[in-house]
């Protein structure tokens, strides 16, 4: 077979060469992009938006200031250091992706970051990341690991990504979705987390600590974690009592397609995929007229932004 290659390789043009050859690195470039979100070769390199897709966004909510904990940060550093899989759990808004995005920043060089996409896998086209050079590390990072266990073939990947010797750091949500991980992890190949941390609560001085240093009070509706102190729990409650039924309809069929893994990206949905499932889940027969109106709406009580077919949706409505 390599000397029929060779053979027809000799046949072309040096024209002709270069279009197959750049044509094959197109192809395998497209194919990398379908399935990750990056693959970083260094952990400086590394951007919020990354890990944390749209709230990593300066516009969308992302503060540089962070609150670190000795007894959390410290921790999982050293689990990472110790070259050990690790599963982060807790409440949401507890901060588990902030966490990893700061502990990954805090790596030296001798490491490389692969973040995959939440999608469903072809193993006959799927592209596992290059094995890394020069003794570096890879990290594999699943943000909401029981979601991206939801898609085809999430086997065949994990068996993939430890046979080349990656480290495996995810999240997953304490209750229902971490017991919905562990099944899967089980039916697989096996368990591979031997490192499990959960994130404690914040103490209302941990808490007073960051209003604080980020210009906010602390409300009553403070729960225990970072993103209650940021995204204002309790007025978001008050405001989603207000909506009409038809608009609480929607924030529903919103926070549906979140868990369910169907997105664009973290907190991006498809306006069509919402009206699709208002119909057939909600019966929500509605003109484009009432559609515009109710978005409009929506928008302006802050629970989503609208760009074109993309919405944008408030992390606070996705946890209420």
């Amino acid at each position: 077979m390599r000397e029929i290659v060779l053979s027809i390789i000799g046949l072309l043009s040096p024209v002709s060469l270069i279009i197959l050859i750049v044509g094959y690195f197109i192809r395998k470039h497209k194919r990398f992009k379908k399935y990750y979100v990056g693959i970083i070769n260094s952990p400086k390199a590394l951007k919020p938006v990354d890990i944390m897709g749209i709230r990593g966004d300066e516009g969308h909510g992302f503060r540089s200031y962070y609150f670190e904990r000795n007894e959390v940060d410290g921790e999982i550093r050293r689990i990472v250091n110790d070259r050990k899989h690790v599963l982060i759990t807790g409440k949401p808004l507890s901060g588990k992706t902030r966490l990893i995005y700061q502990t990954m920043k805090m790596l030296g060089d001798n490491y490389v970051i692969v973040i995959p996409r939440m999608v469903d896998i072809d193993p006959s086209e799927f592209l596992f990341p290059p094995k890394t050079v020069q003794k570096k590390i890879m990290i594999v990072v699943f943000d909401d690991m029981d979601k991206f266990a939801g898609k085809q073939n999430f086997q065949f990947l994990m068996e993939g990504l430890l046979r080349q010797g990656a480290m495996i750091v995810a999240t997953v949500r304490s209750g229902p979705e971490h017991e919905r991980l562990r099944k899967t992890l089980e039916t697989g190949h096996s368990l591979i987390f031997s490192q499990r941390f959960e994130i404690p609560s914040l103490s209302e001085d941990e808490a007073s600590v960051i209003a604080k240093e980020t210009g906010r009070g602390l409300s009553s509706g403070f729960d225990g974690t970072a993103g209650s102190i940021f995204l204002g729990l309790e007025a978001m409650k008050g405001r989603f009592d207000e909506c009409s039924s038809v608009e609480k309809s929607v924030l529903k069929c919103i926070k549906r397609l979140y868990y369910s893994g169907l997105y664009l990206e973290r907190e991006v949905f498809s306006l069509k995929q919402i009206r699709n499932l208002g119909r057939v889940w909600k019966q929500l027969e509605l003109s484009q007229y009432q559609w515009d109106e109710i978005v409009e709406n929506l928008e302006k009580v802050g629970f989503i932004t609208v760009e074109g077919e993309k919405v944008f949706a408030d992390k606070a409505i996705l946890s209420m």
